[in-house]
């Protein structure tokens, strides 16, 4: 599959995305030119972050945590 010039329209955010699934499907997406954004209620293992993803730390239960972060 050929790489994608980014827009809008390529955008990816996984949420949940440090787990195993969650980092398995983001260097995916990152292979195939997706940019990538991670919203985690928790990043344990920051040296463990992969290069390219954007991180947002936030509960999904919390709307005023989430405003914030897309806000920001």
């Amino acid at each position: 599959m050929e790489k994608l010039n980014c827009t809008d329209e390529n955008r990816l955010l996984i949420i949940g995305g440090t787990g195993f699934i969650g980092t398995h499907i983001a260097k995916k997406a990152l292979n195939y030119g997706f940019q990538v954004s991670i919203l985690s209620n928790n990043c344990k293992y920051p040296s463990k972050r992969i290069m390219g993803l954007d991180y947002y730390i936030a509960d999904i239960n919390s709307q005023e945590e989430l405003s914030n972060q897309i806000q920001s």
